[in-house]
């Protein structure tokens, strides 16, 4: 009676007492494994790396879209501040004309006065 380890021996590692059919299925059952778990790797690096290159352009984006936003706001105060003193220098000449016109000289002091 042959046992279990003896017929798995016989069946998976065959040798080449046995015939060259068997060593010869033996070789193409490995190949066909490791083909495969060759096949598999690359499918999971490549679909990493596919994340990864994803996940970075939606990062620049948001990124892009956060800068974009900041831009805007700074338009936004610049324009602001600029728009005051422009107002503010729109109405110097009616000051200094209306200290002149009360009798006042038109010096540094009373012009630095009427801007405060």
């Amino acid at each position: 009676m042959i046992g279990m380890t003896e017929l798995a021996r016989k069946f998976w590692w065959p040798t080449a007492s046995q015939g060259e059919p068997a060593v010869k299925v033996l070789r193409s059952v490995v190949w066909t494994i490791a083909l495969g778990f060759t096949l598999v790797a690359i499918t999971l690096v490549s679909g990493g790396w596919i994340l990864l290159d994803r996940t970075r352009q939606t990062a620049l984006h948001a990124a892009d879209i956060t800068l974009q936003h900041a831009a805007l706001t700074v338009q936004s105060v610049v324009n602001r501040q600029f728009l005051q003193v422009d107002g503010a220098l729109a109405s110097l000449p009616a000051l200094l004309t209306a200290s002149v016109k009360n009798g006042t000289e038109s010096d540094p002091e009373t012009a630095t006065r009427l801007l405060r």
